[in-house]
């Protein structure tokens, strides 16, 4: 409210507006009201946002010039503009609300389809080119664990990328069950990438979030290296794909059960419904 606020001649009132992390509790779509909302006022007075989300960072009229980073360096703080490539490593480093949502809202559909109804806190986010550095994985389940507390069930869900998941994905499960030796835990890469499951799912998603009416699945979709790329040229020019929008909307819609034809997408399922077994 103090972006519009006047004093009582009805004049501007505060110079100068602090906004802190205006993503929180905040819907994916409604990150470009807010950046209406933020620019309206900036052409009023001084507004300074602070954030964590790549959401804001993805807005076309947030340019880099009204961009600093905010860094510690061996204990100092420093702040300057960002060029275009330090924006893209930014974020890389940054969540974005559409990522963080698309697992849970699978995760229950799945669940859902399975006939169980399943509580997902907010997921613990680790970097793909992260997780083979020793302890990362470790941390991250770790940290899952106490949010799902003694009962809960966990489930490393990455992109494979360039890897293989059939090898990479067990390895990677002996890392997860030493922190969680109870056997509830499982873990899936998709190949090649989350979106390569919307590729294989596409007559459902066709006519949704600007894709096209006409698209059809590639014959072989976890073969494609960039299935993002793919789906953007599913869009008007005018437009492309970004997970921060519409990862978490398709993910929403997409149909489980025509995507099953994709193999890693299979385990997903069939991991999901182990870990199901599991706890009843």
């Amino acid at each position: 409210m103090a972006l519009f606020q006047t004093n009582g001649s009805g004049s501007e009132g505060r110079s100068l507006v602090g906004v802190g992390e205006p993503e929180v509790a905040l819907h994916p779509a409604a990150a470009g009201i807010i950046v209406d909302a933020l620019g309206d006022a900036a052409e009023r007075k001084q507004v300074l946002v602070t954030s964590h989300s790549a959401d804001l960072l993805d807005e076309e009229e947030i340019g880099g010039v009204c961009v600093l980073a905010v860094v510690s360096d061996d204990g100092i703080t420093r702040i300057g503009p960002l060029d275009e490539v330090g924006a893209s490593v930014l974020r890389d480093r940054l969540y974005t609300a559409g990522e963080v949502q698309a697992a849970p809202v699978l995760a229950r559909r799945i669940a859902t389809e399975l006939g169980h109804g399943v509580q997902v806190p907010r997921p613990v986010r680790i970097r793909r080119n992260r997780v083979d550095r020793a302890g990362e994985l470790e941390r991250a389940v770790e940290l899952a664990s106490r949010d799902a507390g003694e009962a809960g069930l966990i489930l490393v869900l990455l992109d494979a990328d360039m890897d293989c998941p059939a090898k990479l994905a067990p390895a990677l499960a002996i890392r997860a069950e030493a922190v969680q030796p109870d056997g509830m835990v499982r873990v899936v890469l998709a190949k090649t990438e989350f979106e390569s499951w919307f590729l294989a799912a596409a007559a459902s998603i066709a006519g949704r979030r600007g894709i096209a009416e006409s698209v059809a699945p590639p014959a072989d979709p976890e073969a494609i290296r960039d299935a993002k790329g793919v789906i953007s040229s599913w869009m008007p020019d005018n437009r492309s794909y970004r997970p921060s929008r519409e990862q978490a909307a398709l993910a929403a819609v997409f149909d489980l059960h025509d995507t099953r034809s994709a193999p890693s997408f299979d385990k997903l399922w069939r991991d999901v419904e182990a870990l199901l077994q599991a706890a009843t």
